[in-house]
C-alpha cells in the first residue's frame, strides 16, 4: 500500500569518523516504523553520501546548514561520539541550529558502563527534545511525535473545514480571520 502522506525527513548529524554504521543501524529501525500507514514516510538524510570538498570548512557547514534550513527536514539525529553525551564542535553546532530552526532533536547517547550515573551534559540536555539510549527508541519517539503531530493537524483540518463552511458570511473586518 502506497502512503498518499509527504514524506517526512531525518536529519542524520553526529560523529563523521562513523559515517556508516549507526546511520545504517538507523535506516533499518525506519524500515521497520515505516510499515505502518499511520504516519508518512520517514527517509533519512545522510550528509556523508553528498560528494563535496570534505577539506573545505565553507563547503561543510554549507551543505550541513542548507539540509538542516531545508522545509522537509522534520528531525534532526544527533549520535553522541562517546558514552558521557559529548559532542564535536560540528554536531554541537547542528544541535543549536537546529533548535533555532525550531526543528526537534533527538540525541542518542550509549547507554554504556561509563554512563551508569546518568550524568549528560547541561547542553544536551537543554538543546534535546528527547535523549534516547539506543537508536529504536529514537525512532519510537519520532514516530510517536509524527502520531500525534498528525493527530493534531488533523483536527486542525477539521476546524478549517468546518469554519470554511461558516465563516465566510461574517464581514470581511472580523479580526480573526
Amino acid at each position: 500500500m502506497t502512503s498518499t502522506l509527504q514524506a517526512v525527513y531525518i536529519y542524520l548529524g553526529g560523529n563523521h569518523k562513523d559515517q556508516s554504521s549507526w546511520r545504517e543501524d538507523f535506516d533499518k529501525q525506519l524500515g521497520v516504523a515505516n510499515i505502518s500507514s499511520t504516519i508518512p514516510p520517514l527517509i533519512s538524510i545522510n550528509p556523508f553520501k553528498r560528494s563535496i570538498n570534505e577539506k573545505s570548512a565553507d563547503d561543510i557547514v554549507a551543505r550541513d546548514m542548507a539540509i538542516l534550513k531545508d522545509n522537509r527536514l522534520k528531525y534532526v539525529v544527533l549520535n553522541s561520539i562517546d558514552s558521557f553525551g559529548s559532542h564535536s564542535t560540528g554536531t554541537a553546532s547542528e544541535m543549536i541550529i537546529a533548535n533555532y530552526l525550531k526543528k526537534p532533536v533527538i540525541t542518542v547517547i550509549n547507554n554504556s558502563e561509563e554512563n551508569k550515573a546518568g550524568w549528560i551534559h547541561p547542553f544536551t540536555q537543554k538543546f534535546s527534545s528527547f535523549i534516547a539510549h539506543n537508536l529504536y527508541d529514537a525512532v519510537a519517539w519520532i514516530v510517536m511525535d509524527m502520531k500525534l503531530n498528525t493527530e493534531h493537524r488533523s483536527l486542525m483540518e477539521k476546524i478549517s473545514d468546518f469554519a470554511a463552511v461558516y465563516i465566510p458570511s461574517i464581514d470581511d473586518n472580523y479580526p480573526f480571520k
